[in-house]
C-alpha cells in the first residue's frame, strides 16, 4: 500500500513525527514508533555524555582504576 499523493509528499519532508498515511484513516507507520525515537536519542545522548565523563574523569586521573594501581 502506497500513496502517490500530494498530502503523503509533503509528510516525507518533516521529520518528526513519522506518518506514512494510505488514507484518512491508516497509517502505515504505528504510533509506538515516535516514542521509541525519541527513547533511542536520549540513550544515545545520555550514553555518550556517560562515556565523555569517564574518559575525561581518566585522563584527569581521577578514576576508580587509576587510583587503585597507584
Amino acid at each position: 500500500m502506497t500513496c502517490v499523493s500530494k498530502v503523503a509528499q509533503a509528510q516525507f519532508q518533516r521529520l518528526f513525527p513519522l506518518h506514512d498515511r494510505c488514507n484518512a484513516h491508516c497509517d502505515l507507520v504505528p504510533a509506538r514508533v515516535d516514542p521509541a525515537v525519541v527513547n533511542y536519542v536520549v540513550f544515545v545522548l545520555l550514553a555518550t555524555a556517560v562515556l565523555l565523563w569517564f574518559g575525561v574523569a581518566r585522563l584527569a586521573g581521577r578514576g576508580a582504576s587509576g587510583s587503585a594501581v597507584r
